[in-house]
């Protein structure tokens, strides 16, 4: 205890990857005495309130974890209730998932990746291509900002989406296509809902459509088919409902060469409905599901899906032939041929209506500017969690609504730019 008092840095190497659960009585007693201890420092310090003094930096030790918290299944992100909550958890040669799967993600604090001194040649290295995104990556896959150029030059994006029953999807994802850097935005929907939006999404161009109580009908088809070869990227799905008529369209569009295109919410929702739907997929595509929508294109319970997202990410996406991005705290990216990335972010301002119809434009405005699917689905993923974080700064986590996500898109790229 007095060595716990007396320290600004407590190092918790007792366990790497390889430790079985529950922990041993006499290793889970050292933890639970410093729990303990670091508990009641914390308490006494919030007991002692003087309001006219200035804040005091916290007096509890920053704790560092070697490759994981001493508890915490590498594999799974089980934990055994002794862990220490580690400030930062420093791993070595790649990324292990149980630190991005809860309950254990909640006690690593800051991941950092470290080399040791392993074999390039040793087989087991070769087998580990999970990835964390980081800024420098990100960066590299931006598409380039001539300065000789037009709106032309940074691509026409097309946003179907939105209902009589969810109005205001097709103008979050036209923005967050907008401020990804789409040249123009064009919005394909029921005419009710252009009127109730375009008087507030002056930038977005409109296309009204055939309709059938308020759902974009099959009737849009033609229309579509005319319109759709002079766009670099399509978008359907955010706010589009669940009628039998776009049910329809959509299965009439996956047997017609489009844009490479993102599929979102509803859009997920009725291609479950589409038996092999997969194999009728003639451009390349992205899908943006929650492990709700993960459950229904599967077939797997959500808490399934949770507990076997890294597994279930990487085989569908190459089952499938498509970019998969599996929305949730640490969102994955799995490519066709089997890479994984993971993000960094874990944050509760997201956990909001709207920030994945912001998201799904994200990747679709970074699609028209040129990046290919995999790239613009990281680096969209990447910014939207980051401007996530900035915006619950600005407003607090519990405040954050999706248009925030949107005003915090130029300081997130501001920030990867280094500008």
């Amino acid at each position: 205890k007095n060595l716990i008092n007396s320290s600004d840095l407590i190092i918790d190497a007792l366990f790497g990857i390889g430790i079985r659960l529950p922990l041993r009585d006499n290793v889970a007693g050292i933890l639970r005495t410093i729990k303990q201890e670091l508990k009641q420092m914390q308490s006494i310090k919030r007991e002692v309130v003087i309001p006219e003094a200035p804040e005091q930096p916290a007096s509890s030790p920053l704790i560092l974890a070697i490759d994981c918290p001493s508890g915490l299944d590498c594999d799974t992100g089980d934990i055994d209730a002794n862990s220490l909550v580690a400030n930062e958890t420093i791993t070595f040669i790649a990324a292990k998932p149980g630190l991005f799967n809860f309950p254990g993600a909640g006690y690593v604090g800051k991941i950092s990746i470290a080399p040791i001194d392993v074999p390039e040649t040793l087989p087991e290295l070769s087998q580990i291509n999970i990835v964390v995104a980081d800024g420098e990556d990100v960066r590299a896959m931006l598409p380039s900002r001539p300065l000789e150029s037009n709106k032309g030059t940074f691509g026409k994006a097309f946003i179907l989406a939105g209902c009589s029953q969810y109005i205001g999807a097709a103008g979050l994802a036209a923005l967050g296509a907008y401020r990804a850097g789409a040249g123009l935005v064009t919005v394909g929907t029921d005419s009710e809902v252009v009127k109730a939006l375009a008087p507030h999404y002056v930038e977005v161009t409109w296309l009204p459509l055939p309709s059938e109580e308020g759902f974009t009908s099959d009737a849009s088809y033609e229309s579509l088919s005319e319109v759709l070869p002079n766009y670099k990227a399509l978008l359907i799905g955010p706010g589009w409902g669940r009628a039998e008529t776009t049910r329809h369209l959509l299965e009439r569009m996956l047997d017609t060469p489009l844009p490479p295109t993102v599929i979102d919410a509803d859009g997920i929702n009725l291609l479950a409905t589409i038996p092999n739907w997969w194999e009728r997929l003639t451009s390349p595509c992205v899908l943006t599901p929650h492990p709700g929508e993960m459950g229904r294109l599967t077939g797997v319970n959500t808490k399934e899906v949770i507990q076997h997202r890294w597994e279930l990410a990487r085989e569908k996406a190459q089952e499938w032939g498509i970019v998969l991005v599996l929305k949730g705290a640490h969102t994955l990216i799995a490519s066709p041929n089997g890479d994984l990335v993971v993000l960094p972010f874990k944050t509760d301002a997201l956990a909001t209506a709207g920030t994945g119809d912001v998201l799904a434009g994200i990747i679709t405005g970074l699609m028209a500017q040129g990046a290919k699917p995999f790239e613009a689905a990281i680096a969209g993923a990447y910014l939207h969690g980051l401007s996530g974080v900035l915006a619950g700064c600005t407003h607090t986590n519990r405040s954050v609504i999706a248009r925030d996500i949107i005003e915090h898109l130029g300081e997130a790229l501001r920030k990867i730019e280094g500008r």
